[in-house]
């Protein structure tokens, strides 16, 4: 049933994606150098599966109301949302970040934009400060972000911070308008009181489909440093988006 309405939902996006045109995100897990213009707005769905030793499914759910407000600045509200198997859809916090872009596309060797980000969860709060830097060739393009994460997280009396250092790399050519693929690198490290604890690479290929009021993206990211105690073997993301 649940394999059906797949692809079904897969179906029909694709239908409504061949009639029309729009603006997407040509990955899934790396920001490329892009802001919506200003006094646009843009609503967006992630979905995240994780897969536990037990070859449970849970999912994670994001949905992003973002705004443009100048046309190199737009901010976003996302709403969180998490489903442990076999158990309800449950609210898990709120973010709220914002992004500026240095510039037009072209100004620089690698065009710069910032990223921040922060993250309030029943027991944590989390920051983040990204790097974005894109370039654009004729029909490829590529973009490289370096993110560095803290999180504050609240254990009975007492207070532990964690830093997470995740660079990105996406590579990506599009192949019609409507129609583009890519290649992702995904790269998760977490140190706690100045040691790492684990740090695991993902990498792998990324679909998207765009239209006029419509866009998807999907993402498989097989895990390359065969850690599996700490990280997913496979991580997948969709994003879908519906521009206003």
């Amino acid at each position: 049933m649940i394999k059906r309405t797949f692809i079904t939902s897969l179906a029909l996006l694709l239908f409504i994606s061949i009639f029309a045109w729009a603006d997407r995100r040509n990955f899934a897990w790396t920001y490329e150098y892009k802001t919506m213009a200003k006094g646009e707005a843009e609503i967006e769905h992630y979905l995240t599966p994780s897969v536990d030793e037990e070859n449970a499914i849970s999912w994670s759910h994001q949905v992003e109301v973002e705004y443009g407000i100048t046309n190199r600045f737009d901010a976003s509200v996302y709403q969180m949302f998490g489903q442990k198997p076999e158990g309800f859809l449950k609210y898990e916090g709120y973010k709220l970040r914002g992004r500026y872009r240095f510039g037009e596309q072209g100004l620089y060797p690698l065009d710069p934009l910032i990223y921040l980000e922060f993250v309030q969860k029943p027991n944590e709060i989390e920051f983040e400060e990204k790097l974005v830097l894109g370039k654009v060739f004729g029909k490829s393009f590529m973009a490289a972000n370096l993110t560095l994460e803290q999180e504050i997280e609240k254990e009975e009396e007492e207070r532990e911070l964690e830093f997470i250092i995740n660079p990105t790399l996406g590579i990506g050519y599009q192949l019609k308008p409507y129609f583009s693929v890519g290649l992702e690198f995904y790269s998760h490290t977490e140190i706690l009181e100045g040691e790492v604890e684990h740090t695991a690479i993902f990498s792998g290929p990324t679909i998207s489909l765009a239209g006029r009021k419509v866009w998807w993206t999907l993402s498989f990211l097989p895990q390359l440093t065969g850690i599996t105690d700490e990280h997913d073997k496979l991580m997948v993301r969709s994003l879908l988006g519906i521009f206003l």
